[in-house]
């Protein structure tokens, strides 16, 4: 009989206590008349879109080329054809978004405020791009008289089609889109990080030459702090500081796919680069599935946010931003669109007092509260991320497959074409997993209870995707699980099968090329011989089954993950471990058989790296144990 293999390797620690349309459109900007933001631009015209097409910038983030055809000209020199980009756009699985992006979709028209740089390249002005229907006269007659006179009923580029009323506890919604969040084809975004109850990681990016008056570089990670503080104060969000780094390039530009924030102090690399415009917050999630990859909050669902970024202008540029408490206000609103916010509103004259006062508001006034968010953000950012019941977390995970010419002697254990699935409920409710999704290019995947096995269609050769591969989102095979606590549903675990190794010997379940690389021969041995597949032979506590599924080194310690390191007073777990390996954390006040609770799952798909697990969100027990429990 085989022995148990799931919890192979355990430490124990104790411790006292085509384009769619993105809404939601620029960032936070000083109040600007429309007469002067028309004077200072240097045509402005009605065009119908030809085109749009989404693609893939050398800095692998996705921008949007914006074909248009003049169907009136107010002002100035522009062409009766000309092409403008802008960022954001969605290619494939994934869609990027940032507060200036302008949505303007095939076939529709809108007025366009355009300016045109040295090299001749136009762009366009995206807090006063405005959509103009058949019955837009009162817009066309505005523009007409060069912005002046009583302004029009004017409807935001950005603003969703169709806004209706978000379920709440009476305070008001955005007019922008349902749901006051960022969206793509109406599904709203949101990170899952802090469904498991991990923090946010966040790096900061600091010129101290161009903070506000008075403002140090400490004052600056401060500042920062107390920004994210007021979004986690009122939400399960939680944040970790991971330091400060010079970026060397635009944080707009930075396409890492790791969950993190990035946010930069500073306009170095000229993004922040239209007139009024004080800072720009996005970020890229996962394009409209009719699968939830971010979870449901109750009967909402949400695409999973992939990463964020915020960048402010800097204050040599713009005046506003030497003030601290002004500057503070433009970072903590633009730190709520990475986060997935969108607007509360895009217009000028909003008479909704709430609305109008909320951060999220379009635009940033002088005198403002700092970082600080108002009554409509404190009920936004619960609907995405609620305080009380969470959705459940799972993590991505890797299926390899064995092949054979006789599948029913392969031994039915995890690591054997099936492995054994967890996620977290920050609740401690029974969880229930569901197949949400799954290909069958090579094989068949089926779930029972929480075992996900995978069925190849034959008996194939060797073949494993590489690692860069795998981090891409390359698979032979692939499966979506999710889990719902009853009320809600848990972010989509993608489950991989990155590849194919022939055995010729299925009673064993160690497949040829591995058994030769590691022993010289196919042939396993007797228990205790160091070649059976419950044999420990370099005694790092993972066996030779658990080592093939990881993709480690059975004669090495050194090649299975660093021994985790346990910091007293910040309550944090760090440890490196091995790429695309699950892993998970449990504790225990007692040690007793039954007293271990799960606590955290995770994966490191990155390179390189190390994960962190902070506790300091619960209460400090007197005593408690941590073990680390990875394989299939």
């Amino acid at each position: 009989m085989f022995r148990h293999s799931t919890i192979c390797l355990t430490y124990l620690l104790l411790a006292s206590g085509p384009f769619l349309p993105v809404v939601a459109a620029g960032g936070c900007i000083v109040p600007q008349t429309d007469a002067a933001a028309f004077d200072e631009s240097r045509s402005v015209g009605e065009f119908e879109v030809v085109s749009s097409e989404s693609f893939l910038a050398e800095n692998q983030t996705i921008r949007t080329r914006v074909a248009l055809k003049l169907a009136e000209r107010f002002k100035g020199d522009v062409p009766n054809r000309l092409e403008i980009t802008t960022p954001g756009g969605s290619l494939g699985d994934r869609s990027d978004f940032r507060s200036d992006s302008l949505p303007l979709e095939a076939g529709k028209s809108y007025v366009l405020l355009l300016n045109r740089d040295g090299g001749g390249t136009w762009s366009a002005h995206p807090q006063h791009a405005f959509r103009a229907t058949a019955k837009g006269r009162g817009l066309r007659e505005f523009f007409r008289s060069q912005a002046r006179g009583p302004r029009p009923k004017i409807v935001s580029a950005s603003t969703a089609e169709t806004v209706t009323a978000q379920a709440n506890t009476g305070v008001p919604g955005s007019v922008v889109t349902p749901t006051g969040y960022i969206e793509t084809s109406g599904q709203p975004t949101r990170f899952a990080t802090c469904d498991g109850d991990e923090p946010i990681p966040y790096l900061i990016d600091i010129d101290a030459t161009k903070l506000p008056t008075g403002m140090t570089q400490a004052g600056a990670v401060a500042a920062v702090a107390e920004a994210l503080n007021a979004w986690g104060a009122s939400s399960s969000l939680k944040f970790r500081y991971e330091g400060t780094q010079s970026f060397g390039t635009a944080a707009s530009n930075i396409a890492i796919k790791d969950r993190r924030l990035r946010i930069q102090l500073h306009d170095n690399y000229n993004v922040v680069n239209t007139s009024g415009v004080l800072g720009v917050g996005g970020g890229s999630f996962e394009s409209p599935t009719s699968t939830f990859t971010g979870g449901q909050v109750g009967s909402q669902g949400f695409q999973e946010r992939l990463f964020g970024y915020v960048v402010l202008e800097s204050t040599t540029n713009a005046s506003f931003m030497l003030n601290t408490a002004n500057f503070k206000r433009v970072l903590t609103h633009e730190i709520g669109h990475a986060l997935g916010l969108a607007h509360s509103s895009e217009n000028a004259t909003e008479p909704d007092a709430t609305l109008k006062a909320a951060t999220m508001y379009y635009t940033a006034s002088a005198g403002s509260t700092g970082a600080t968010i108002q009554t409509y953000d404190v009920d936004r950012i619960q609907f995405g991320y609620p305080v009380g019941n969470t959705p459940p977390y799972a993590s991505d995970r890797l299926l390899p497959c064995i092949t054979t010419s006789n599948f029913a002697l392969l031994p039915a254990v995890p690591g054997v074409n099936r492995i054994q699935l967890r996620a977290i409920d920050r609740q401690g409710t029974a969880l229930t997993a569901t197949l949400t999704d799954s290909t069958s290019i090579n094989g068949t995947f089926s779930l029972s209870g929480s075992t996900l096995t995978y069925t190849p269609n034959g008996n194939f050769g060797d073949a494993r995707l590489t690692d860069a591969e795998i981090e891409t989102g390359i698979f032979y095979d692939k499966a979506s699980v999710q889990f719902s606590d009853g009320v809600n549903t848990s972010r989509v675990a993608n489950c991989v099968m990155p590849g194919f190794s022939r055995d010729t010997t299925p009673t064993d379940g160690l497949p040829d090329a591995w058994m030769t690389a590691n022993f010289s021969t196919t042939t396993v041995g007797a228990p205790g011989s160091g070649r059976h597949p419950d044999d420990d032979p370099d005694k790092d506590g993972l066996i030779n089954r658990t080592e093939w599924y990881l993709n480690t080194n059975p004669n090495s310690a050194a090649s299975g993950p660093v021994r985790p390191v346990y910091d007293h007073a910040a309550r944090r777990l760090t440890y490196t471990p091995v790429r695309f390996a699950p892993y998970w954390i449990e504790s225990s006040s007692t040690l007793a058989t039954a007293s271990w609770s799960l606590r955290r799952v995770g994966s490191l798909y990155q390179s390189s790296g190390t994960l962190t697990s902070d506790f300091t969100g619960s209460t400090a027990p007197a005593r408690e144990f941590y073990r680390i429990g990875t394989g299939p």
